[in-house]
């Protein structure tokens, strides 16, 4: 009797396309992680859906009790530096487990927990196929509190930022949602010996002359061509007053609101720049 010999094959679910002089990651799901001398941790996660809409999740804090809130600018207090304070509570619903944010391509964007009664807050944004701009920031504090990537499971891009030097204790990430014709004609970037730009890159912010570090995705046949995902990860100051594990969530500015999160609840007061 002869054995037939299995052989496994592994599924491919990312690519590099090609549009114009623009070169980005294709993909369904995505995990963002840092990577330092000491760390090497899961930041967040983003996925697409088939009509194009980005889902933020952020299953990789081991704290789970939260607070979730739309704030105001009538609800901020601006110090001399120019820096905002919300106070969470006012307009703010306490969850034990993960929320998503979801920004949707009509352009409602909301926070999302499965089997919650109570409703979370939403806030209006800019539709996928019409505009640009940025749709969300996190801040992480204290990496040890965040999941070490052990075994990466072959679904998900992992995009990690290399962080030499002394080890990270706050970091930002950014999802900007850019037009192509936007990255070739405004950021000044790295491009290859060809002219491409991506699927990683380094960009010059003009006004502060700092050098960012980015990579641009995009899910399987977008059904916005002109549109790609940008994502950067970026050391900033630690705050006062933030000793533990913590993640701090903005979603896209619009009109006098945005929705706002913070993990673990015990302090209620978000700080933001001006």
């Amino acid at each position: 009797m002869s054995a037939k010999k299995k052989t496994k094959t592994a599924r491919v679910h990312h690519a590099v396309e090609t549009s114009g002089f623009v070169r980005h990651f294709v993909t369904k799901n995505a995990v963002i992680c840092a990577h330092s001398n000491l760390a090497k941790v899961k930041l967040c996660r983003i996925s697409f859906g088939a009509d194009g809409s980005v889902y933020v999740s952020f299953p990789y804090l081991k704290t789970k009790r939260g607070l979730v809130s739309r704030v105001t600018s009538e609800q901020a207090v601006r110090d001399a530096a120019g820096n905002d304070t919300y106070d969470l509570h006012k307009s703010g619903v306490v969850v034990e487990t993960d929320v998503k944010f979801t920004h949707h391509s009509s352009g409602e964007t909301h926070f999302s927990l499965t089997g919650l009664q109570t409703p979370l807050p939403e806030q209006p944004s800019f539709p996928l196929g019409e505009g640009d701009g940025l749709l969300f920031e996190l801040h992480v504090y204290w990496l040890g509190g965040f999941k070490w990537i052990e075994k990466k499971a072959d679904k998900d891009l992992y995009l990690n930022t290399r962080f030499d030097g002394p080890h990270p204790v706050a970091l930002r990430v950014q999802g900007h949602w850019w037009r192509k014709s936007g990255i070739v004609a405004n950021l000044e970037g790295e491009a290859d010996s060809a002219g491409f730009i991506g699927p990683r890159a380094e960009v010059v912010h003009r006004p502060t002359g700092r050098v960012h570090g980015f990579f641009l995705l995009a899910p399987p046949n977008s059904p916005f061509a002109d549109h790609v995902l940008g994502l950067t990860v970026d050391r900033v100051l630690l705050p006062e007053g933030a000793d533990v594990p913590t993640m701090l969530f903005l979603g896209p500015p619009s009109g006098d609101g945005r929705l706002v999160f913070m993990y673990p609840c015990a302090e209620a007061v978000a700080n933001a720049q001006g």
